[in-house]
């Protein structure tokens, strides 16, 4: 809480993913210690807790490391007492918060007074903020395909609070309503929220009820936003002004590419304000998105094609002239006629 362990130990604070380096023994003696730190996944069952921030240590000598791909992890030096462990759901960019705090507890698994490696495997309410955090984090730092990456730490904003509320629906539903200048995106019975208002952004995650695949497609929605706000904008004011339909159709695109990456298949829903144009854009299937009409003869566009087309307009007509404009069909896999185009967006702007 006072910031002595960063300024004491700033030399050994480890990037994401990065082994510990070696380091004396303060007793002589002792022996190393770490672990492996995993969580369940309904669908995909024990998967790896990558990234996080694990302390070691006792009283306010500490040391620290950070899971890599395989969720391992080691503390530098050797111990020769009894020590305790911390997980850290934090990073240069983001963390996660308790949403349930009045103050914005940050989210962290203690195991106390082992002198052993700490290996465990998550479930409950815990493997949920694992799955909040795998999914902020391979937006962040891991394979996003290409995109742009999120919204960075810098000198004049600080790392990103996403909230978790896992205790029940009451909380998070009690939230401040979604209308009004700079607060936008979910609301009612959404399972996410992103919230902007004079310079300060947070996003809101409920997990209470909520499967794996839900709550990973949810985060990397909720991020999408702050990730569209941050690569376009100017202002907050200017972001909000776009049409509600186009940012989520963006964000619901992201999913889209995420979740068939992590789980391989897609379960989404597509709405007016929440179209299936991107999925239309990308895939080889001649029905819509939401399998109500055949008249998809649009494919092959990457969704690096489509960010740069969204990110550059401001609205789904804008995107499709830069769309025309900029990428002709017969190059780099895509395929389709302007009247094709035309159609699919009709019918898209029009349900």
């Amino acid at each position: 809480m006072t910031g002595n362990l960063n300024s004491r130990f700033a030399s050994q604070i480890l990037k994401p993913g990065e082994g510990p380096v070696l380091g004396w023994s303060l007793f002589g003696g002792g022996k190393k210690l770490g672990g492996q730190l995993k969580f369940v996944d309904d669908d995909l069952g024990v998967q790896p807790l990558v990234g996080v921030r694990v302390t070691g240590g006792y009283s306010y000598y500490w040391r620290e490391a950070h899971t890599d791909k395989d969720g391992k992890f080691r503390i530098p030096e050797k111990w020769t007492f009894k020590i305790d462990f911390e997980a850290n759901f934090d990073s240069d960019d983001f963390l996660l918060e308790d949403g349930h705090s009045s103050y914005g507890e940050d989210l962290e698994i203690e195991h106390n007074n082992y002198k052993s490696d700490w290996n465990e495997t998550f479930t409950g309410d815990i493997a949920k903020w694992c799955v909040v955090w795998t999914a902020a984090y391979q937006y962040w730092y891991g394979d996003n395909f290409g995109l742009k990456r999120p919204r960075q730490n810098t000198w004049y904003n600080w790392s990103l609070d996403i909230e978790v509320y896992y205790k029940n629906k009451k909380d998070y539903e009690n939230l401040l309503p979604t209308s009004g200048p700079f607060i936008g995106c979910g609301a009612g019975e959404s399972s996410g929220m992103y919230k902007a208002f004079a310079g300060l952004e947070e996003i809101c995650i409920s997990t209470y009820g909520k499967s794996s695949r839900q709550i990973y497609s949810t985060t990397i929605h909720e991020v999408g936003h702050t990730s569209h706000y941050w690569n376009t904008s100017e202002s907050l004011s200017d972001f909000f002004d776009l049409p509600y339909g186009f940012r989520n159709t963006y964000t619901r695109g992201l999913e889209y590419i995420f979740q068939k990456n992590r789980y391989g298949s897609v379960n989404l829903s597509y709405i007016k304000d929440y179209t299936g144009i991107i999925p239309d854009l990308i895939d080889d299937d001649s029905r819509t998105a939401d399998g109500k009409k055949n008249i998809d003869k649009v494919k092959g566009f990457s969704m690096v094609d489509i960010e740069k087309a969204i990110f550059a307009t401001k609205s789904l007509n804008e995107m499709k002239t830069y769309i025309k404009n900029n990428y002709p069909s017969g190059k780099n896999g895509r395929s389709y006629t302007h009247s094709d185009l035309d159609k699919l967006f009709d019918y898209w702007l029009n349900i």
